[in-house]
């Protein structure tokens, strides 16, 4: 039998770990770093990262729950690669998707939560975003709705490097 996990102490382990994307106060822990022409974001306490060239921070690693939505999952072995396309030539380079939603009555305090879930994605976004464009892509879309949607995706295929494995690994 498995075990009953509360969720409301779960949600409290979220919120204490200051990286919780249902923490109506999680904008003003964070803020964007800028990498040529990427954004990283990063805690705002965080003194390695003070520390760091820009080449060196360390990025935030978020934490949300949600409901995969099951008519955009593509989270399968093969990222569902149909063959070469200008954005995928081979696929090696293919990544993963699924949608993630409000979550359902039985998640208890994390259906609530998705609000603020929307909100927070919302404000980030807007922050690392081109103040001139109006139109914002990136991982959130329909934040001004019930019907909130947040982008996972998932690299299939990562490099090996000598630190990452042994010697036969890399030349097999």
């Amino acid at each position: 039998m498995m075990p009953t996990v509360d969720l409301y102490t779960l949600r409290n382990q979220l919120l204490q770990s200051e990286k919780y994307l249902g923490d109506p106060d999680l904008p003003n822990k964070v803020h964007w770093v800028t990498e040529g022409r990427r954004d990283i974001l990063v805690l705002n306490d965080d003194q390695e990262n003070d520390n760091q060239t820009v080449d060196h921070v360390q990025p935030v690693v978020l934490s949300t729950v949600v409901r995969i939505f099951d008519q955009l999952f593509w989270l399968t072995s093969d990222a569902g690669w149909k063959g070469p396309t200008d954005f995928t030539a081979c696929l090696h380079q293919a990544k993963a998707s699924c949608v993630g939603v409000r979550p359902n009555e039985d998640a208890g305090p994390f259906q609530s939560d998705f609000a603020v879930i929307a909100d927070n994605t919302k404000t980030l976004q807007n922050l690392a975003a081109t103040p001139q464009f109006e139109v914002k892509v990136g991982f959130a879309s329909n934040t001004n709705s019930p019907a909130a949607q947040l982008k996972f995706r998932h690299v299939l295929f990562e490099e090996l490097t000598t630190e990452d494995a042994s010697e036969e690994q890399l030349e097999g």
